[in-house]
């Protein structure tokens, strides 16, 4: 759930919509591969890798983007692991319009399966944020 975003939609002089999200609109979310591989016996086993994703939706650069998860109130565990940071947050110099930034996501025994990703960055100087609620 994005608690916050903008967008610039307008009808131009036919009576027809443009626009859009024109300035940076930067999402977190989860993202989750499954694959199988073989134990030491020759089993199958079923396995899943998790990414944390920073896309910046609109056009705009999102620039200083300052991120940091928290476990939900009243809720155990901790929050999993991004990376090598151990701190759950970070910060990302730019993201363009239209990317993304990934990073490995490890999720060990009692961490939380939902969590809080704040997420803070300017735009031509003005100061945007987000929060989103996240599950593994």
């Amino acid at each position: 759930m994005v608690t916050s975003h903008e967008s610039n939609w307008s009808i131009n002089s036919a009576g027809s919509l443009s626009g859009g999200v024109s300035r940076s609109q930067v999402v977190p979310r989860i993202e989750t591969t499954y694959y199988n591989e073989a134990d030491t016996k020759g089993r199958s086993k079923s396995r899943s890798r998790h990414r944390l994703v920073f896309e910046n939706r609109g056009l705009g650069e999102a620039r200083d983007v300052k991120w940091a998860l928290s476990a939900l109130d009243g809720k155990e565990g901790g929050v999993p692991m991004v990376g090598n940071d151990r701190e759950g947050g970070g910060t990302i110099p730019v993201i363009a319009g239209g990317a993304r930034i990934d990073y490995p996501l490890l999720v060990m025994m009692g961490d939380a399966v939902g969590f809080l990703c704040r997420v803070e960055w300017s735009e031509s100087g003005r100061p945007r944020e987000t929060e989103t609620t996240l599950r593994i």
